[in-house]
């Protein structure tokens, strides 16, 4: 009997997944339903009972009794929706502060081209309201990121990456040039291909002439809600895109000794 129950519960729980799962990805009703980040707890409650539930498997072959296959699988399930989360965003990823709005650089935040507010992508409903967030930019675990590369490579360096992970260009923007520097912003509308939620990132390039350049990426929910660490994750895999990618835009020798007589 109390197998059965373990059973049903993980059933139970992988079925809670996908119902918040496809209530949050509907293009009928949007974002006004649930958040992705509503599944958490049924995941991590399926996967404690999942690993309870082979527990109880392997103990009853130690006393060579028979498999219980729909055991097995419902706690298989529910094991691999935990580590399917794992291997595509990382629970280690999760934060709980009460924001959805990361910068690499909080004391010269990037600028959208437009408020929050406008680019709130529907209107938020009474019950959200209960959990609105304040109008604040929190410092992401990644830090700016400084590469040896000309202004050119660095755009298609950019562009590449956004091309690649299927992301909408909103603007391309040069905010301040001089003698000297070169400052220019990248505006995307980004996220995962599996996810419809979109995500807000703006990249701010600042070049110098002697070849080297600072990049800062600012993510943000196009909603009040907290997202977890949703677009901290944004941010630290853009960072770990970039610099990956930067090998494949490495300066010549020609470049470097011509950035050696400036």
């Amino acid at each position: 009997m109390r197998n059965s129950k373990i059973e049903s519960f993980c059933l139970f729980m992988v079925a809670l997944q996908a119902i918040f799962f496809l209530m949050s990805q509907s293009s009928l009703v949007g974002n006004k339903a649930l958040p992705f980040g509503a599944f958490i707890i049924p995941a991590v409650l399926g996967f404690i009972v999942g690993i309870f539930g082979l527990s109880v498997i392997v103990r009853e072959l130690l006393n060579r009794q028979p498999i219980q296959f729909s055991l097995l699988f419902a706690c298989g399930l529910c094991i691999s929706s935990f580590l399917m989360y794992q291997v595509n965003l990382g629970w280690q990823n999760l934060d709980f502060r009460r924001g959805n709005d990361y910068s690499t650089d909080i004391m010269n935040v990037p600028k959208y081209k437009i408020s929050r507010e406008d680019r709130l992508n529907f209107s938020e409903t009474k019950f959200w309201s209960l959990f609105e967030m304040p109008d604040k930019t929190l410092k992401a675990d990644a830090s700016s990121i400084i590469v040896s590369l000309p202004v050119p490579n660095i755009k298609r360096l950019i562009k590449k990456m956004a091309r690649n992970s299927g992301w909408i260009v909103v603007r391309h923007e040069v905010l301040g040039s001089s003698n000297t520097s070169l400052t220019e912003t990248f505006e995307f509308k980004a996220g995962f291909p599996f996810l419809l939620q979109r995500s807000d990132v703006v990249v701010r390039v600042v070049s110098r002439q002697n070849y080297s350049a600072v990049i800062d990426i600012r993510s943000s929910s196009p909603n009040k809600r907290v997202d977890l660490g949703f677009n901290n994750m944004m941010i630290n895999q853009i960072r770990e895109q970039l610099l990956e990618m930067t090998d494949d835009f490495s300066l010549s020798d020609n470049d470097v000794a011509h950035a050696a007589n400036l």
